[in-house]
């Protein structure tokens, strides 16, 4: 056999089974295959179209083999084409999004509306005045050309396809972080009052802050009004971001300011040394006197050198009385007063002998008391006459005036005895 012949064979063998596989998948295409398939040895050469018809339909079922150049006329331009749509795709790669984060550029122009700069990923951005500051603050007023700006993305764009940023939304994320550090801290801050509101006043913390009135003496206030425009330190004791709360108090400020000036107090009291207060209450044990912004307890045997049956009625609340320091205790607190230590001891001047007049105050079995000015004596039934008697009230009666004579006295126990029999012998 010829090489022709062995190539003709070849071709035959080749090509008997295609009209079916080609009928299979794309019936429509392949039965002028068929027909070149069958023809003489002369005719044999054409069959090769048919293997591109096979092999397009095997890849491609159902597709015809004309747009195949035309699509790859289209690929050609991102393939190796240098013009200007391979150059504008490349420049149009999407920059990731920062929207809801605070990013940072460089101001390129600024004026009383706006700010204008290029972020540090090259895009053109713009702060517009109402998104500027939390108080409608002029941006020429804050920044400059060349200075560092910031702000968070919004989702939008600016007419002129810059990116636009809030600097006022950052501002008021960082015053939320930095309460929440207080809180956490318990550290103090200070903020400007702007106006009264509900009971309290309202702090710029960057957010609106409230100071509730209890919260801002110790003392009652009546005139909120005037903290107005006031620069205060006070301490963040709640912070809720999602209902938009943020409480600030004063009195553990105050509570501690309190407690330092009342060290300071106490660390400079003298036993011994004599001040003058004010009554500010009175018990049955004693009364409370007011030095400055201490309060020390003058016990009812320390109130006069005669004790009163009752304290209330020899004092009342509002009276200035000068009393001596006798004890104090800095680890309770404690004060302990004297009144009577500021007033003429009557033993000191007493002598053995001296007669006074007296009054009455009531009759014993054993005999009569009888006061003489600070001092309250005994007479004994045997002195209260020259005879015998059997009882005080052949004698005398409560109320009655009476001229007596000291003849005893008890500095230690703090008694005298007393003698009317002997005064009318001095008289007499």
């Amino acid at each position: 056999m010829t090489t022709d012949e062995t190539t003709d064979e070849n071709v035959d063998e080749n090509t008997k089974g295609t009209p079916e596989d080609v009928t299979k998948e794309s019936a429509p295409a392949v039965e002028p295959t068929i027909e070149v398939a069958e023809t003489t040895e002369e005719q044999a050469p054409p069959a090769e179209p048919v293997v591109e018809v096979v092999s397009q339909s095997a890849e491609e079922p159902g597709e015809k083999t004309e747009p195949e150049p035309q699509k790859m006329d289209q690929e050609k331009p991102a393939v190796g084409d240098s013009g200007e749509p391979q150059t504008a795709t490349v420049e149009a790669k999407p920059v990731k999004s920062d929207i809801g984060s605070v990013i940072e550029g460089v101001v390129t122009a600024v004026s009383q509306q706006s700010v204008e700069l290029d972020l540090d990923d090259g895009r053109p951005a713009i702060i517009e005045r109402s998104e500027f500051g939390l108080h409608n603050e002029r941006p020429d007023d804050i920044v400059s050309v060349g200075d560092k700006c910031f702000g968070v993305e919004l989702d939008r764009e600016h007419l002129s396809k810059r990116v636009v940023l809030s600097r006022a939304w950052a501002l008021k994320e960082q015053a939320w972080q930095k309460a929440e550090e207080l809180l956490e801290s318990k550290e103090l801050t200070k903020g400007l009052v702007t106006r009264t509101r509900g009971g309290g006043l309202e702090v710029d913390l960057g957010v609106p802050a409230f100071l509730p009135q209890s919260h801002l003496s110790l003392e009652p206030v009546t005139d909120l009004e005037g903290y107005i425009g006031q620069l205060i330190e006070f301490k963040v004791i709640e912070v809720n971001r999602d209902k938009q709360k943020l409480i600030v108090s004063r009195r553990s400020i105050l509570n501690a300011q309190k407690r330092k000036e009342l060290a300071e107090a106490f660390s400079n009291l003298k036993v011994g040394s004599v001040h003058k207060g004010t009554v500010d209450s009175i018990a049955d044990y004693g009364v409370f006197v007011k030095i400055g912004d201490l309060t020390g307890l003058v016990h009812q045997t320390e109130w006069d050198w005669v004790q009163p049956k009752k304290l209330s009625k020899v004092t009342s609340v509002g009276e200035q009385v000068e009393v001596r320091i006798e004890k104090v205790n800095k680890k309770k607190r404690q004060i302990s007063l004297s009144a009577k230590a500021c007033r003429p001891d009557p033993w000191s001047e007493l002598e053995i002998g001296s007669v006074h007049t007296g009054t009455v105050s009531r009759l014993v079995d054993y005999g009569a008391f009888v006061d003489v000015e600070s001092l309250h004596g005994l007479v004994h039934i045997s002195e209260l006459s020259e005879y015998r008697v059997s009882h005080p009230s052949e004698v005398v009666m409560p109320g009655e005036t009476v001229s007596v004579k000291l003849i005893e006295i008890d500095p230690k126990k703090r008694r005298v005895s007393f003698s009317i029999r002997q005064a009318n012998e001095f008289h007499g």
